[in-house]
């Protein structure tokens, strides 16, 4: 079976990442995932020739935040994937963040399998039809993510 795509997943909270990992291997993509901004850029570089098509990337991350994580990757001499700020946090600052990192995308938490593939369609085949901005999506009885 072809994977639907190769996503890494990047938050401090396990559960959170568990609950990722599950929604989109149900919908056929290979999850990565990663608790932290170190573990991330070490995978990256040890999967020199298969890098992930869609980064996950949360905005609050202990020691190293998101935008540091951002940093580094733009300088690593790989394939780059567009990233997806995934936060809880308010919008207005949620946004900022976005631009800051260079985020092709925002998809605000909790969301549910739907906002999530939408998202990640929308950046990856640059389908603005796919998900509005902040990743939004026509819900149904999906599982959620949890805020974490």
């Amino acid at each position: 079976m072809r994977a639907a795509g190769v996503v890494l997943a990047i938050d401090e909270a396990p559960d959170y990442l568990a609950a990722v990992r599950a929604m989109l291997a149900e919908a056929g993509y290979l999850v990565e995932t990663s608790l932290s901004v170190g573990g991330a850029i070490d995978l990256l570089w040890r999967q020199w020739e298969a890098q992930p098509d869609v980064i996950l990337l949360d905005l609050h991350l202990p020691l190293l935040d998101g935008r540091t994580f951002a940093e580094l990757y733009a300088v690593l001499p790989v394939r780059h994937a567009p990233l997806v700020v995934v936060t809880g946090a308010d919008e207005q600052e949620a946004r900022e963040y976005a631009r800051l990192v260079g985020a092709a995308g925002l998809l605000p938490k909790p969301f549910d399998v739907d906002e999530l593939l939408a998202s990640i369609e929308r950046v990856r085949w640059g389908d603005a039809e796919a998900a509005p901005l902040d990743g939004r999506a026509a819900t149904g009885d999906r599982p959620v993510a949890p805020a974490a």
